[in-house]
């Protein structure tokens, strides 16, 4: 009876608030402090405005120390929240923000801390907490649309993997009153979408402009859309998200590449690889798993050079993290589509040199966390990104605390620290757990790819005593560049990778099919495909 009770107070909490968030949706000023000490706070915003982060940090301190527990104090606590921002810290001011929520719930402090919270997780490329817990179980007051629009959010979230239909539609009221392109649910599924074939029709008559905690939930619900299979539909959400320029560089970015994966399903490989390009602001684990998506794109559009090229910036040392056998797989496919079958030996060759430590330890039933390859190779996959993001986050910070003058030492923040190390160990225990599971998955998909490259090798050097003597081209072969017109410089690539020119990597392997395979044999081939 109390787990019912406590989980229909989830429910209820934001419904009974609703005639408050609602009255005001669209015509309520922006979101504006109301400060217990302007003076302190005045020269607070005047110091954040310079980029004076640590006079911030260290003038907070001083106020908090003399303002034991009050809402002086609390105050104090948000613009040292700020100051850390400011520096780059994310995890820390959470901590700080989400105490301040809690314990002044109902006050400007609070309702304060709570949209520095919204501000926090629109450019946060990782969520190292758990918002639906911090969001879903309490109970804030009355706030400012703004924030409720953030705080209803999370709670459809909530509702649509709960199956609460009916509460999400109360909660899109509080994110996006009167939007211009409606959102309705999907019948029998928990889904929502633009509903109307006359979607566009009276779009200029309203100059309303969706939140961004509005297209945070078309994001997730585009998503959803893309599992069930309606595509078109996502296909629509997703550029609606990346028509708004004001959208956070995070949430485009999710959206861009949903986008092209669609086109690439699709088969509009020229539109998917622009898109592709269009990405920005990537880690080196998903600026690796880019190169791969953008190479797959330009083999099936023949462009070899350039998905040879996309393939040749993975081997900088930048993406050691990203090591992945599919790589190797579509550069031998895209070799013997080039008749380069010395070429399609040479990679092979180093996938068994790169990989054999890797085969070895899961042919002998070692600890598969115990290979660093293996366990990179997990860590690849997207349901595991929270927690692996989240802990380097959490550790980062962690170092950089211990070694912060300004911070470390000090009594109130030293109190926030252990927290660092309680959930770093939570969430290495989350991540073992999904570890344990997902690299048996991993391990299957290498020998797989083993077998595959072991398969493609054995069947190329088949073509290649097929061949004639003639002399075989070299991969590094450039095209033939007139002296005098020239708009294009080429140099190898040995040991030296600069970022700069990853992008711009070409890799040219001419094709030695015609010269090579005798005539009744080219004719078999095109017979054979």
């Amino acid at each position: 009876m109390k787990f019912l009770f406590k989980n229909l107070s989830y429910i209820l909490i934001p419904l009974l608030l609703e005639g408050y968030n609602s009255y005001a949706l669209g015509s309520e000023a922006p979101f504006k402090y109301n400060p217990a000490d302007k003076s302190f706070w005045n020269t607070t915003q005047n110091k954040i405005s310079q980029n004076k982060f640590d006079e911030v940090l260290l003038s907070s301190f001083k106020k908090n120390a003399q303002s034991n527990n009050t809402i002086e104090s609390a105050e104090a606590q948000l613009a040292l929240a700020q100051g850390l921002m400011g520096n780059k810290y994310e995890y820390l001011p959470y901590l700080i923000l989400k105490k301040i929520a809690l314990q002044y719930p109902g006050t400007s402090v609070a309702e304060s801390a709570l949209y520095e919270l919204s501000q926090l997780d629109k450019t946060m490329e990782i969520n190292p907490f758990d918002k639906e817990d911090f969001i879903i179980q309490n109970d804030f007051g009355p706030v400012h649309p703004e924030i409720s629009a953030f705080l209803a959010t999370y709670r459809s979230f909530y509702a649509l993997k709960k199956g609460f239909t009916g509460w999400v539609k109360e909660q899109i009221k509080l994110i996006d009153p009167e939007p211009s392109r409606p959102l309705d649910l999907l019948d029998g599924e928990n889904q929502i979408y633009e509903k109307g074939a006359d979607k566009d029709k009276d779009k200029d008559k309203d100059n309303s402009t969706p939140s961004y905690w509005s297209y945070l939930l078309r994001f997730q619900s585009a998503v959803d859309l893309v599992k069930s299979n309606h595509l078109s539909q996502a296909e629509g959400q997703f550029k609606m998200i990346l028509e708004n320029n004001q959208n956070p560089i995070k949430i485009k970015n999710q959206a861009r590449r949903q986008l092209a994966r669609i086109y690439f399903e699709q088969g509009r490989f020229n539109e998917a690889y622009n898109e592709f390009t269009q990405l920005e602001s990537l880690s080196l684990r998903d600026q690796g798993a880019l190169y791969l998506e953008m190479a797959w794109t330009k083999f099936y559009l023949k462009d070899y050079f350039k998905a040879l090229g996309h393939l040749a910036a993975l081997r900088a040392p930048y993406f050691v993290n990203s090591l992945s056998p599919e790589r190797f797989v579509l550069e031998v496919l895209i070799l013997r589509e080039l008749c380069r079958y010395e070429d399609v030996q040479t990679t092979v060759n180093e996938f068994n040199n790169v990989f054999s430590s890797t085969l070895s330890a899961i042919k002998s039933r070692k600890p598969l966390r115990e290979n660093s390859t293996l366990l990179n190779l997990t860590l690849l996959e997207n349901s595991l990104q929270i927690e692996a993001n989240s802990i380097d986050l959490i550790r980062k910070e962690k170092f950089r605390f211990l070694n912060d003058k300004n911070l470390n030492g000090n009594s109130f923040l030293n109190s926030f620290f252990q927290e660092y190390s309680n959930e770093d160990q939570r969430l290495q225990k989350v991540l073992d757990l999904k570890l344990e599971e997902k690299a048996k998955e991993v391990a299957e998909m290498v020998l797989e790819t083993n077998d595959q490259m072991q398969f493609i090798s054995y069947v190329s050097q088949l073509d290649r005593h097929r061949l004639n003597n003639s002399e075989k081209e070299n991969i590094s072969e450039k095209p033939i560049i007139s002296p005098v017109h020239f708009t294009h410089l080429y140099w190898p690539v040995t040991k030296e990778y600069w970022w700069s020119e990853l992008n711009d990597f070409e890799v040219y392997a001419s094709s030695q099919c015609q010269q090579t395979i005798p005539m009744e044999w080219q004719k078999m081939e095109t017979h054979f495909k």
